[in-house]
C-alpha cells in the first residue's frame, strides 16, 4: 500500500472505505451515527489498516495533520 493515511468524512457503512483500504496506509473514518458505524466494523472486519470515529464532521476525532487526503461523499445531500 501507499504510505497515504485518508480520512472518509462520513463513511456510513464503510463502502468507499472498503474499496480504498487496499491501497493506502491507512484510513480513518468518521460518521456521527453509531449503527452506520457498526455496519462499517462488520464490512471492514477483514481490513487491518481501518478506524472507525464516532463524531461529527464541523469537530473531527483526530488530531492536526493526520491524514493526508479527506473524502466526502453523499454526505451534504
Amino acid at each position: 500500500p501507499r504510505r497515504l493515511v485518508l480520512l472518509d468524512a462520513g463513511c456510513g457503512t464503510g463502502e468507499a472505505m472498503g474499496a480504498l483500504a487496499p491501497f493506502v496506509q491507512h484510513v480513518h473514518g468518521v460518521d456521527r451515527e453509531q449503527r452506520m458505524l457498526d455496519r462499517a466494523a462488520a464490512r471492514l472486519a477483514i481490513c487491518d489498516n481501518v478506524t472507525l470515529h464516532l463524531g461529527n464532521l464541523d469537530e473531527l476525532p483526530l488530531g492536526d495533520q493526520t491524514v493526508d487526503h479527506a473524502l466526502c461523499t453523499l454526505v451534504l445531500h
